[in-house]
């Protein structure tokens, strides 16, 4: 239950964010993006477990935590579309500058996803079909290098305001994984297998 409570209110919190990004009295139509990705070592090793959360309640250890916001000094990501798509925004007021992507964690089959829910104005990028993840992470990649994730995307016919994109294919380092939509949500999941990566 305070896992879809927690994609409900990032979806809400995603849906404000856009809204006061602009100064039309008519609310955008947004396609929206989201994603839940499980990284784990060669052995099946959660490496996101006990990852640092905002706000975090001193009465629930981290460890045992079913979902919330990462520690935004924890990471950096960058969520890149097409350059068409890209030089469309560039050219935005400076007034628009939609907020830097943010991570969530939230917990599907004992294992801890790490989520995004992005979403982009219709009217700029009506069809964007290809998104690139960067992501800087340490705790999870044992490292400081950006990593990339290529995701490619079916959107759907927008009905009241929005629609939700299909999540069809991720490629990660020459590899391609298959993401399926989770039980009760609206995010697609797929397991990431970091093969080098033995979290200490």
């Amino acid at each position: 239950m305070k896992t879809y409570l927690f994609t409900g209110l990032l979806g809400l919190i995603l849906l404000s964010s856009f809204s006061s990004c602009r100064t039309s009295d008519h609310e955008p139509d947004l396609v929206l993006y989201n994603l839940a990705l499980s990284f784990q070592d060669a052995s099946g090793k959660d490496l996101v477990q006990g990852i640092e959360l905002e706000g975090e309640s001193g009465s629930v250890p981290v460890e045992q935590a079913q979902s919330g916001l990462v520690k935004s000094d924890l990471y950096t990501l960058k969520v890149v579309a097409s350059q068409p798509c890209e030089d469309v925004i560039a050219s935005k007021s400076k007034n628009y500058i939609p907020d830097s992507p943010r991570l969530g964690m939230t917990k599907y089959n004992g294992y801890s996803f790490l989520t995004n829910d992005f979403g982009m104005d219709a009217s700029d990028c009506p069809d964007e079909k290809v998104l690139t993840y960067k992501l800087k992470c340490a705790s999870v990649f044992g490292d400081e290098a950006e990593h990339e994730l290529v995701t490619y995307w079916e959107v759907p016919k927008i009905q009241n305001n929005f629609a939700k994109a299909i999540c069809n294919r991720i490629e990660f380092e020459g590899k391609v994984i298959t993401p399926s939509i989770a039980p009760g949500s609206y995010n697609y999941q797929a397991i990431v297998i970091l093969e080098s990566k033995a979290k200490e």
